[in-house]
């Protein structure tokens, strides 16, 4: 790092992932008379793993004394950050509170690609491909992991028996085989695989609803944002930061974290009206009208103005 700041003389530093660094980078830097900042995009300064699972505080001894540990070496080193940033309050308060000592904090929303451009909806799809005599179509995109929500998902699909449903699950990960047995035994059930670009935004188009059964404190969830700018309500876990894109019957619904039943139960009763989810798209697209990679960017730049002091 010092052979880096020596080389191309940067005016300040900004990290993200500290993954294969470690927090000594912000020493190094500050050692160089460089401001820091830092984008929290996970839980990599409170956790090895990066994710804090639902009920985290709870968890057995041996873990939270183990963690405890981890932090005495991560946390003291936020004093060398100047502005400490990330994509929700939820994750910004949750660092404060555990121990980060940075000199300011600000959030910073994530911003999203511009679909469609020029179409007089910026950073949204004109409309969608779903129509009122489908079944109502439901979407989950991610990576197949148990702490992304997959068994949860995959559980209420089996509460879903001869429900007018469509689950579209698209990603790919360790669960892949137990999706493809999924859309293999169940009716409602079919696997896209992992998808991107074009297709992606095409998944969009073709979706009453964005699944996010999440059950580890996200720290925003793209994939959220990226429904919502396409005119796609979300259903989410109520934790996290996903929750603070989700006004419940306005642009979407919260669900419990680890309960199937809850989930099979709103699609369920979605199912059975699909126009009181296909009447919230306005209101989704007008929810992440905002959510520009512009917004995000000049931002940040007022953020370097503020570190730079």
């Amino acid at each position: 790092m010092e052979r880096i700041i020596t080389d191309i003389k940067p005016e300040m530093v900004h990290s993200h992932n500290l993954y294969g660094f470690s927090p000594a980078v912000w020493r190094v830097a500050a050692r160089q008379g460089l401001p820091v900042v830092h984008t929290a995009h996970d839980c990599y300064l409170l956790s090895p793993t990066g994710n804090l699972l639902y009920g985290w505080e709870e968890s057995g001894f041996a873990l939270r004394a183990f963690r405890a540990i981890y932090r005495r070496w991560y946390l003291p080193r936020t004093r060398y950050i100047d502005v400490f940033c990330s994509p929700s309050r939820h994750h910004l308060d949750l660092h404060r509170r555990i121990g980060c000592r940075a000199g300011d904090y600000q959030v910073i929303r994530n911003g999203v690609e511009q679909v469609g451009a020029g179409n007089g909806e910026r950073g949204t799809l004109n409309k969608t491909e779903a129509t009122r005599e489908a079944p109502l179509r439901v979407l989950f995109m991610g990576r197949l992991e148990s702490h992304k929500g997959i068994p949860v998902l995959l559980d209420a699909a089996e509460l879903l028996a001869g429900v007018p449903i469509r689950l579209s699950i698209a990603g790919a990960g360790t669960f892949e085989a137990d999706v493809r047995r999924a859309a293999d035994r169940l009716p409602c059930v079919e696997y896209a695989g992992f998808v991107g670009g074009p297709q992606r935004h095409s998944l969009f188009r073709q979706s009453d609803l964005l699944v996010f059964p999440s059950v580890c404190l996200e720290s925003f969830g793209a994939v959220v944002l990226e429904a919502l700018a396409c005119g796609v309500p979300v259903a989410v876990t109520d934790i996290g930061g996903p929750a603070e894109l989700v006004e419940n019957g306005v642009n979407g619904f919260k669900i419990p974290p680890n309960e199937p039943r809850a989930l099979a139960e709103l699609l369920k009763g979605l199912s059975a009206a699909p126009q009181r989810v296909r009447s919230m798209r306005a209101n989704a697209r007008a929810s992440a009208a905002d959510a520009t990679v512009e917004r995000m960017t000049d931002a940040y730049l007022k953020v370097y103005e503020t570190a730079r002091g």
